[in-house]
């Protein structure tokens, strides 16, 4: 099943460009450049503060804010990116009710967002990963020396504008382009295809302006960007960055991703806050209920109510009593925050509707969904039982990851039974 993954936090991944894995021959070659692409490139260097200046520069530390719109959805964040522009990065925002991280430590590239920290793979892996592409692109000069790239260059029916290709190990390709201005050349914008965090692929569209000192080094201080799929813009966002710190000294371990805890494993009761939520009934196999949860995701993107917690199906007949595996009825529900007046009318058949607060019994894990999840159930059923509890509502299970984003050991789920203590 496919967990609900906030829409905020997608433009950030899908806005910093993804590349295709390259095979170990491609990450040997070295970097094809043609003279104009390097003449354009080292003027752009000169403009910000010298090559020797960029040299120098083997990590950074950007703290920034800004504003995500995705449909009628509005939101300020505030980030800060610390990163070695070799292979070790860690990025945390903070927009409220929704606080990430996001990490690579070499090889591993993870996420912790709303849910336990996990390994990301496939697309998302990719995207994420590009984080330090896009810092190597703003540098330029580590982009000079990416191992397997192309560079070429031609100037643009406007004068002073050039236009940089810039095509990567794998054949993926984007546009750069520079504008020169009273002899100083900067970069304007970036175009190209790119994959949003859930794997969806987009085109981005970044422009830059606003030039600033940060120390040393002069940079856009001005980033809009917007993200389409299907030719529609899906989201946008305004960043400024505020400061950049130049090769900050971090702990050895500061970019490797958290541990969970003991209490992850651990059963026990709790209570649940009264709480809203977007509801689809899902009817039928429960392996064909991923499909239900990007629909409810989709219901709550396009009616602008956040969704501030992970998915969780709740099971309103027991799989054992059933032979007919099409009259299994599940309740699929995301829950939202409903900023000002609750909307009417929900699309696709969809209704908000009020979690009543509850009591239950709760067990945190990993594994496979349709497997641990399962195995969890009747290990919380028992420890119900053997604890003096009787059930008193219909079990539910919270989804924390994506199957198809996260490294399957690493997914998280919890499983709820509501309970009352036996007299």
């Amino acid at each position: 099943m496919k967990s609900v993954v906030v829409t905020f936090s997608a433009v950030f991944l899908c806005g910093l460009l993804s590349t295709c894995a390259a095979g170990p021959s491609a990450r040997l070659e070295a970097p094809k450049i043609s003279p104009l692409a390097k003449e354009v490139l080292q003027k752009a260097m000169e403009t910000m503060g010298g090559s020797e200046a960029l040299a120098k520069v083997k990590g950074m530390r950007v703290r920034a804010e800004g504003t995500y719109k995705a449909g009628p959805m509005e939101s300020k964040y505030k980030s800060e990116l610390t990163c070695v522009l070799s292979d070790r990065l860690l990025w945390k925002l903070d927009a409220g009710e929704l606080k990430a991280a996001f990490g690579i430590d070499g090889d591993v590239a993870w996420a912790e967002m709303m849910a336990p920290a996990a390994r990301v793979k496939g697309d998302c892996r990719e995207g994420l990963m590009d984080y330090l592409l896009a810092y190597k692109i703003a540098l330029i000069r580590p982009l000079l020396e990416l191992p397997g790239a192309e560079l070429s260059a031609e100037p643009l029916e406007a004068e002073g504008q050039y236009r940089v290709d810039l095509k990567l190990a794998g054949g993926r390709k984007f546009e750069l382009t520079y504008v020169e201005k009273e002899g100083k050349t900067v970069l304007a914008s970036v175009e190209g295809d790119s994959f949003d965090f859930e794997g969806k692929k987009v085109f981005l569209s970044m422009k830059f302006s606003t030039p600033k000192p940060f120390g040393p080094l002069t940079l856009p201080s001005i980033e809009d960007s917007r993200s389409l799929f299907d030719g529609k813009v899906q989201e946008t966002v305004h960043n400024e960055t505020k400061s950049i710190d130049w090769n900050p000294e971090v702990p050895k371990d500061y970019f490797a991703m958290p541990k969970p805890g003991p209490e992850s494993t651990k059963a026990g009761v709790k209570k649940l806050a009264e709480s809203k939520g977007v509801m689809l009934l899902h009817k039928g196999s429960y392996d064909a209920m991923g499909e239900t949860i990007k629909k409810v995701t989709a219901v709550c993107r396009e009616a602008g109510l956040p969704q501030v917690g992970p998915c969780r199906a709740i099971f309103l007949n027991d799989p054992g009593q059933i032979e007919d595996p099409s009259q299994l009825m599940t309740q699929v529900i995301s829950p939202v925050a409903v900023m000002g007046p609750p909307p009417e009318k929900l699309p696709g058949g969809a209704t908000l509707m009020t979690l009543p607060a509850l009591e239950v019994a709760s067990l945190m894990a990993r594994g496979p969904y349709g497997k641990s999840d399962v195995q969890a159930l009747g290990q919380l059923f028992a420890w119900a039982v053997a604890n003096g509890y009787g059930v008193s509502g219909a079990p539910q299970i919270l989804y924390y990851h994506s199957p198809e984003t996260t490294v399957e050991e690493d997914l998280a789920f919890e499983v709820q039974i509501p309970v009352r203590k036996k007299q």
